[in-house]
């Protein structure tokens, strides 16, 4: 095997450099979540003494997992077992015919539940009739991630330097984003 003759000629060191590369593939953000799922799958995998990484084992693996989980989570689940299997162990799961079927089936009938969001007319009840007392920073905060499309950690990053005054209009800057790309927004009106 090929794989096998590169192994044995790449000296420790290189490889151990390799390794760590190929695990910054993994989301930053998410890195732990993912090393979490993929700890659980190989513990699985020793508790049932199993060696394989076979397409029945890891459906094997999903329909336990499907007992105790959601639909939408046990794709998560897939998801982040596709990615560390890929880079740990070289492995591409996206190969094996019977998992997505397998776990389409188990989604049938499954209704999500629908996040509660507010309509433009709520949000301007809000900012206009809610007490600034008690609810400014709440009102700037729906108004920064409204107007300029903030994530949540985009606006826990956000600092005061990152906002300038131009008189009848804020300026936003967002340098930390999900996309490593710097943004900006302007907020005009009463400010």
């Amino acid at each position: 095997n090929n794989s096998d003759i590169s192994y044995t000629c790449t000296p420790p060191g290189i490889r151990e450099k390799a390794n760590a590369a190929t695990l910054e593939l993994l989301p930053k953000k998410s890195k732990a979540v993912y090393k979490k799922a993929f700890k659980e799958f190989m513990d699985w995998k020793k508790s049932n003494d199993v060696s394989s990484f076979s397409e029945d084992v890891i459906i094997s693996y999903f329909s336990e997992l499907s007992t105790k989980i959601k639909p939408s989570t046990l794709w998560s689940h897939y998801s982040m077992l596709k990615a560390t299997l890929n880079i740990k162990k070289g492995i591409d799961i996206r190969k094996y015919t019977k998992i997505v079927p397998y776990l389409k089936h188990r989604s049938v009938g499954y209704q999500p539940k629908k996040s509660k969001t507010l309509s433009k007319e709520e949000i301007d009840k809000f900012i206009s009739e809610a007490p600034d007392e008690k609810f400014l920073m709440t009102k700037v905060a729906l108004i920064f991630c409204v107007a300029g499309a903030m994530r949540r950690d985009e606006l826990s990053q956000l600092k005061i330097g990152d906002i300038s005054d131009l008189v009848s209009t804020l300026l936003i800057k967002i340098e930390h984003t999900k996309t490593m790309k710097p943004r900006s927004f302007t907020i005009t009106g009463d400010v």
